[in-house]
Formats: structure tokens, C-alpha cells, sequence
């Protein structure tokens, strides 16, 4: 979530949820026995997208949505989410947040 393509990374989360798999082995963090990360993933991202070409469509600069999106967007729920009540994983996640932010108005805006 730090760059690359969020709009495309959707697509391919979605066809792994599609594998038969009963054990899957991230590149970091522990070992998953279900899906419900790869959903978990999938949901943050689409809605960041989502979020995000409002905002492009509203005529909004990267600065702006980077500025507003926090104040809009339930990124506290979703720190939540991924993060529990631990610190190092809240900051990592605000991290890997803005990341997702910046890729995902780069790739709908290259649009």
C-alpha cells in the first residue's frame, strides 16, 4: 500500500479471495488460515478509491485530498481495524495510509 496501483491491486485480491487456499503466507505478518485479511484489504482500498475519484471529480489537487481526506474519511475506524490499540502498528498503518492515498489519486487521476 506504500505506492504501485490500488485500483489494480483490488482486482487481484479479489481473484486471490477466489483460490482454494486453507494457508497463506504474506510477505509480512503472520501466517493467514482464512480470507478475512485479504477482504479487510480489499474493502479499505476500495473505498479509499472510491473516495478518492469523488474527490479527483470534485476537482481536487493531491495537496487538497492529502489535506481533507482524514477530516472525511473514517481513517480512525479502519486504523482500528488493522491496528487494534497498538502503537507501532497505528503509526505503520498512518504510514502505509498515505501511501495509499498518493497512489491511489496518481493511478485515478492518470486515468
Amino acid at each position: 500500500m506504500f505506492g504501485g496501483f490500488p485500483v489494480d491491486f483490488v482486482n487481484t485480491l479479489r481473484t486471490m479471495s477466489q483460490f482454494d487456499a486453507q494457508t497463506i503466507v504474506p510477505g509480512h505478518g503472520d501466517v493467514l488460515h482464512d480470507k478475512s485479511y485479504i477482504q479487510q484489504t480489499m474493502e479499505l482500498m476500495q473505498a479509499v478509491n472510491t473516495e478518492i475519484e469523488k474527490e479527483i471529480n470534485d476537482g481536487k489537487t493531491l495537496e487538497e485530498v492529502q489535506e481533507g481526506l482524514p477530516k472525511s474519511f473514517d481513517v480512525k475506524g479502519w486504523r482500528e481495524k488493522f491496528a487494534g490499540t497498538n502503537s507501532d502498528d497505528s503509526g505503520f498503518f498512518d504510514q502505509s495510509f498515505a501511501g495509499l492515498v498518493k497512489a491511489s489519486y496518481n493511478q485515478i487521476k492518470a486515468r
